[in-house]
């Protein structure tokens, strides 16, 4: 390199990473003298491995293909291939560093169903476990908080786990999210209970943590109370007898049906009525029975 009319030589440094018998590396070459015998990997070669794994991912996509599908579209490649290097490849690296994640939802930040998907995996690991810092559950969550970003069903799925988790961090987050979703219209009753049928379908569901979250949403505002009591109530519908722990479900119901002046729909009211002993829910039931008798 030339500047002010002298020459400038930079020392090149040069590293062996061929392994040897004992399973470890060559020590570093600091001068040329010593690495003389280091080829560098032509370019056609580089290209041609990159080929090869990007054919044999290619391979084991298409195989599961459903039937009448002929091949994969580019666009179903982007996130399938960061997966395949990041959680199969690199067993080591893991997905224990919320940078790690932040950069995997840069990849392509309208399509995150992939990621969420990792994202509910490790909720749905560590459910019942406290705050780690080895889980970055929240760097999951945060893509949801973009007011110009949908929720998909996962994404739905996400905010969901993320309210029944243990951890404080997440479940916070997730309660900011839903707050957020409620705010500009991306959080609709109706998909968000059908995700949470399913969710209890797979008995997954923490009724205690659900309604303690709920609760903490509904107290934003009005609106946000209208949503979750009709949440709780489609939710509550759905099911052919009340689940165990149903009683949070119902007290906060009964709170919100109070302040909001308002009486629980006809299916709640015929599901209420089967209700009978004096458990904590039989005895909730009948006040929200007398509330609804009382609007009338």
């Amino acid at each position: 390199m030339e500047r002010d009319g002298s020459v400038y030589t930079h020392p090149e440094l040069h590293i062996d990473v061929t392994a040897t018998g004992n399973g470890r590396h060559e020590p570093l070459h600091d001068t040329p003298s010593q690495a003389d015998d280091i080829t560098p990997a032509p370019p056609s070669q580089l290209m041609a491995g990159v080929r090869t794994m990007l054919g044999g991912l290619l391979k084991r996509a298409t195989e599961k293909l459903p039937v009448g599908r002929q091949k994969i579209m580019p666009y179903e490649l982007p996130t399938v291939a960061l997966h395949d290097v990041v959680i199969r490849r690199w067993q080591t690296v893991d997905l224990q560093h919320a940078w790690l994640v932040r950069w995997m939802t840069m990849v392509w930040p309208l399509h995150l169903d992939s990621t969420y998907v990792i994202g509910i995996k490790s909720i749905l690991e560590r459910l019942d476990d406290n705050t780690s810092a080895t889980a970055p559950h929240v760097a999951y969550l945060e893509p949801l908080l973009a007011a110009d970003r949908p929720w998909s069903e996962m994404g739905q799925l996400l905010v969901l786990m993320g309210l029944l988790s243990k951890d404080a961090g997440t479940r916070g987050l997730a309660i900011d999210v839903l707050v957020q979703g409620i705010n500009d219209s991306r959080a609709h009753p109706d998909p968000l209970t059908d995700v949470l049928i399913g969710l209890a379908a797979g008995e997954w569901l923490k009724i205690n943590r659900l309604a303690s979250s709920l609760s903490d949403v509904a107290r934003v505002s009005p609106l946000h109370k209208l949503i979750v009591t009709q949440i709780v109530q489609r939710f509550l519908t759905s099911c052919s007898q009340l689940p165990r722990n149903s009683h949070d479900l119902l007290a906060l119901l009964l709170d919100l049906v109070t302040e909001l002046g308002m009486a629980i729909n006809d299916d709640v009211k015929a599901m209420l009525k089967q209700v009978k002993g004096n458990s904590k829910a039989a005895k909730l039931a009948r006040l929200l029975l007398a509330i609804t008798a009382a609007s009338e």
